[in-house]
Parts: structure tokens; C-alpha cells; sequence
């Protein structure tokens, strides 16, 4: 592919899809990646399901909207089955294979960004995932560099609700492509912490979004950590005259 654009969208879900339409809407050169080695590829539970069927529901659409698309093939599954034992979780390392191929892709066609379709819920997810398996105060930013320096991925759909994503997709008729890979884990903790986030909604609705507004609003000084806070060098303000 020698064409130049102006983003690149990883994956072709709702969000993914409606990342795609509202760019090129906006006149900007999109692409689209899909990882597998056809479109419905990735749809996968020990062996690939929908994928006769699904092979042209993608490159249809695409194709139909004028936006150019391109599948990154790399058996990242084999590499993760053979690898975590059964009934671990498999994110973090299919997350990091994942990540490496699309870096790579994009380093070597020129791309400088990288549009990713995680939106407000997946980052309220991934903050309790932190807080209650990592031990850490750690979500997803909108836009971040890559360690080597030589990617730049933006979150262009950080600020919206799954829920808004859904109704718009409904509205706009984008077609969807099951994926039963990622769903079919046993005991996924990202399942576990969306279902919290569900009944905390129907509890006390508005709690969601207090907690996605909490996460714009960090104040380092209250809370404990020195590498964010410098509390060590915090001292009295002496009183001036007359105080």
C-alpha cells in the first residue's frame, strides 16, 4: 500500500466503523485495518465461526463507502493458546501482539497515527481492572506515544458512551460482525467489572459518569504518591507581615 492517509482505525466493530464513517464524513483520507487473515477472521473459539459468511460483509461496506481498508494477517490466537494455560486470562498477551503488529505496520507504511475505537466504558473498565488486579491508579489515556517514539495512537471516541456508540451504529446501519473470541473466556475479569459498572448504574444512575468525570479531574496532592506529588519538598508557607 503506497497511498497516504490521514488516520488509520484498528478494528472494525461499532465503534471501530463509526470512528471510520465520521472521519471520512469529515473529509479526512481513513483506512480501515482488521486483523486476520480475511475480514471475520478474528471471530474466533477454537476455530474460526462466521468467517465463510462474514468474509465480504466488511470489504462490502468498506468498498461501498469509498474507504480504502487493508487486513493485517498474524496468527496472534495460535500464539496465545499455545502460550497461557487453560483458563487463564488471554488479554494481556493477545493485547501486546496486537499492539506490536499494528506498531510495526504502521512504522513501516508511514502511518503517524493510529485511531483506536476505545470508548468511555472501556476506559472505566480498564481503571477498576487496575485498581482491583494491578494495584494501580491506571486507565486509558486519549492519546499517547508509543515507547520507541515512533507511533502516536489517539482515542477518538474516549469521551462517548458505549451506549451512544450503539444507537448511533443502529442509525447509521453499519453492519457487525460478531466476535465470540474475547467473550468466550471463562471468568473474564473485564466481563466481571462491566457487569459492577451495570448494577452501580441501575442503582444509582449518574455513578458512571461521576466516575469517568473523576478521572479528568485527578488532584496528585490528594492522594499518596510521591512519584506524582512532591511531598517531601512541601513545606509551610511562612506568614507575612502582619499575618
Amino acid at each position: 500500500m503506497n497511498e497516504s492517509f490521514d488516520v488509520a482505525i484498528v478494528g472494525a466493530g461499532p465503534a471501530g466503523i463509526a470512528a471510520a464513517c465520521t472521519l471520512a464524513d469529515a473529509g479526512l483520507r481513513t483506512v480501515v485495518f482488521e486483523r486476520g487473515e480475511f475480514p471475520g477472521a478474528k471471530n474466533v473459539s477454537g476455530g474460526v465461526l462466521y468467517g465463510h459468511d462474514l468474509a465480504r460483509v466488511l470489504p462490502d461496506y468498506l468498498e461501498s463507502l469509498d474507504v480504502p481498508y487493508h487486513v493485517i494477517r498474524q496468527d496472534t490466537y495460535s500464539v496465545v493458546r499455545r502460550v497461557i494455560p487453560e483458563g487463564r486470562t488471554q488479554c494481556g498477551l493477545c493485547s501486546r501482539l496486537r499492539r506490536g503488529a499494528l506498531y510495526r505496520y504502521a512504522r513501516e507504511n508511514g502511518f503517524t497515527r493510529i485511531a483506536l475505537g476505545h470508548h468511555r466504558d472501556d476506559i472505566i473498565e480498564t481503571l477498576f481492572l487496575n485498581l482491583f488486579h494491578g494495584g494501580r491508579l491506571k486507565a486509558m489515556p486519549p492519546k499517547l506515544r508509543s515507547d520507541d517514539g515512533q507511533n502516536v495512537v489517539i482515542r477518538p471516541l474516549c469521551y462517548v458512551a458505549e451506549r451512544e456508540i450503539a444507537r448511533y451504529t443502529r442509525a447509521r446501519g453499519f453492519p457487525i460482525i460478531p466476535c465470540t473470541l474475547c467473550g468466550s473466556q471463562p471468568n473474564l475479569q473485564r466481563e466481571a467489572i462491566a457487569r459492577m459498572l451495570e448494577d452501580w448504574e441501575r442503582a444509582s444512575p449518574g455513578r458512571v459518569e461521576s466516575i469517568f468525570n473523576a478521572i479528568c479531574n485527578v488532584e496528585a496532592s490528594h492522594l499518596a504518591d510521591p512519584g506524582a506529588f512532591d511531598f517531601g519538598g512541601l513545606e509551610r508557607v511562612p506568614a507575612g507581615p502582619g499575618g
